[in-house]
């Protein structure tokens, strides 16, 4: 009893602080995980990316200022008797400002700006990608915390129920009604049902501590966790899952995000030979001009640039840029045929998972049954005490065997939330176009 106790005590302390949902949980892990901080900063980078790409398009204004010395003035005398003239002054001081605008004749800064925007566009599915995986991760250890726990309560049970035989036992022994082999058997009973006890709560424990590391925050930090009571049922053939994920995974997105980008790379090369123009007006203001100079000057310029031959340069670059292309649309396909094999193997290991739930209910039911006659056949001396111990950890195993089932369901229809995209898998295939409502 003393055992049970300090046990009961662990639990509580383990178990003190807010239940969490497993939407409360993957909420805590959206705002704490560090795979999400690193990927909505690679989007800021690649938006600021689209900023710097469409300045490009825009005018720039430039300040500037010289100050020049020469080792000697030059002066000259106009006519006799007349002071000299300073033609050069030993220092002067001028300030200028420019205004430069280009003109995108060949469209490719328009270019670069739109394969900037389809980069961000592949940046945010990166990072929606990022919290699928998460998600799945998240729900994964909170069930493995659910699990242990609802381990711990099958022990717990077992346990005072082995200490009630171990008491009726000792009454019968004394009364003279049953052998001391028989105490000495349920004391063996007693201490393994404290065994497992003891090995349940360290695996909360540390399903506790791993949650914890999940989401992002101290391993320390208490919770408590609700328990999965009602299985979601999922329907419809593998097909429709898999057209509904291609759809909707963001790895697939961002891919298709990605060939735009690169087509419009790559278009941009092909065109880098074409002829650029640049507009630029500088006014300058000459503070020391000396005898000839002029104190302020306006000078507009149209800079037209048409390259000839770079010898080999820009084909040699094209051909890199499809050599890309090529790349990307291979990946694409890679993912697009492996996330069609994640959806069928997930909705093969939910089935597979629904059919042992199923058979640990009638084995749970059967256990309870058998071990009601058992322990009524001791009760009327027809029975041993043997039947009941094997009829109870029979019991104690089936309980833990449907607690196992239902969290292997649970687990396995994240995988399929997982794979589809989606935190309602069933209610996504009935949005997708095409399906039948």
């Amino acid at each position: 009893m003393i055992i049970l106790f300090s046990l009961a005590v662990l639990a509580a302390q383990t178990t003190q602080g807010p239940v969490l949902s497993v939407d409360d949980a993957v909420a805590i892990a959206m705002n704490n995980a560090f795979s999400v901080q690193t990927a909505k900063s690679k989007y800021e980078q690649t938006r600021q990316q689209v900023n710097e790409a469409k300045a490009g398009l825009g005018p720039k204004v430039s300040l500037g200022a010289n100050y020049t010395r020469f080792d000697r003035s030059i002066s000259a005398v106009l006519a006799p008797d007349t002071p000299a003239v300073t033609e050069l002054p030993i220092g002067q001081r001028q300030t200028s400002a420019t205004l430069t605008w280009p003109i995108d004749i060949s469209g490719n800064v328009s270019r670069g700006v739109r394969a900037a925007k389809a980069t961000l566009s592949a940046s945010n599915e990166n990072i929606n990608t990022v919290k699928n995986d998460l998600k799945r991760d998240v729900r994964h250890s909170y069930f493995q915390v659910a699990q242990a726990k609802e381990q711990v309560e099958v022990n717990t049970i077992a346990l005072k129920d082995q200490q009630d035989r171990l008491k009726n036992t000792q009454q019968q022994f004394d009364a003279g009604v049953l052998a001391k082999v028989d105490v000495l058997r349920q004391q063996v009973q007693v201490s393994q049902a404290q065994s497992n006890l003891i090995t349940a709560q360290n695996a909360l424990d540390l399903a506790h501590e791993a949650f914890n590391n999940t989401i992002g925050r101290a391993v320390e930090t208490p919770f408590d966790v609700q328990p999965s009571e009602n299985l979601p049922a999922v329907s419809g053939d593998n097909q429709t899952f898999v057209a509904t994920a291609q759809s909707n995974r963001p790895e697939l997105k961002a891919l298709r995000q990605t060939a735009i980008a690169l087509g419009e790379v790559t278009k941009a090369e092909e065109r880098s030979l074409q002829p650029s123009l640049n507009l630029s007006v500088s006014a300058t203001h000459n503070y020391d001009p000396g005898f000839s100079g002029q104190t302020s000057q306006t000078v507009g310029v149209a800079a037209l640039t048409l390259p000839i031959f770079d010898s080999g340069v820009t084909r040699a670059r094209v051909k890199q840029d499809r050599q890309v292309q090529e790349q990307n649309r291979i990946q694409t396909a890679q993912v697009s045929l492996g996330i069609s094999l994640e959806v069928r193997q997930a909705r093969t290991n939910l089935d597979n998972a629904k059919s042992r739930v199923d058979v640990a209910v009638a084995q749970v039911a059967s256990a309870e049954e058998t071990y009601r006659l058992a322990v009524v056949r001791l009760n009327a001396g027809q029975g041993i005490l043997l039947e009941v111990i094997d009829a109870e950890s029979d019991l104690t195993r089936a309980r833990t065997g449907l607690v196992t089932a239902r969290y292997d369901y649970m687990t396995a229809y994240s995988d399929l939330q997982r794979a589809v995209g989606s935190d309602d898998p069933q209610a996504a295939i009935q949005a997708a176009p095409g399906a039948k409502n």
